[in-house]
């Protein structure tokens, strides 16, 4: 999903923030990958990202503890985080105040920023931009 933010973050911003979050989130399998990108891109800081890495796993095992969604589309089992189906690529609608899939039916679009929020939230705000949403 950050991916789709490379207009407005570098590729060392994006990976770092999902290496942030998902240490903090102790999903340490994506920080993993996280860090995997980070050393692969050519940087005056890549050993501290070596060391960070080493400091990190070596207390904790990188272990996924993500379980795949299904393509609303094809049924194809797909990672949430990847935004698009590999298979048949359909787009993700994701939920900006619970992170969960929806579907078109059950979210409102942000005017301001393009975002989905699900209707079972009951929005009134956008909790990304903060624009007054019209349900």
């Amino acid at each position: 999903l950050l991916q789709s933010y490379t207009d407005i973050l570098s590729s060392v911003q994006i990976y770092s923030l999902l290496a942030l979050c998902s240490n903090a989130c102790r999903d340490y399998y994506m920080c993993s990958q996280a860090f995997v990108h980070l050393e692969s891109i050519p940087s005056k800081i890549d050993e501290d990202y070596e060391s960070l890495a080493v400091e990190i796993f070596r207390r904790h095992h990188p272990r996924g503890k993500t379980t795949p969604i299904t393509c609303p589309s094809c049924d194809t089992p797909i990672n949430k985080w990847t935004g698009v189906c590999s298979s048949c690529g359909t787009h993700l609608l994701i939920c900006m105040a619970s992170g969960h899939l929806v579907q078109t039916y059950n979210s409102i679009q942000c005017s301001c920023c393009k975002h989905r929020i699900s209707l079972d939230m009951d929005p009134i705000i956008c909790p990304l931009c903060h624009s007054s949403l019209n349900t």
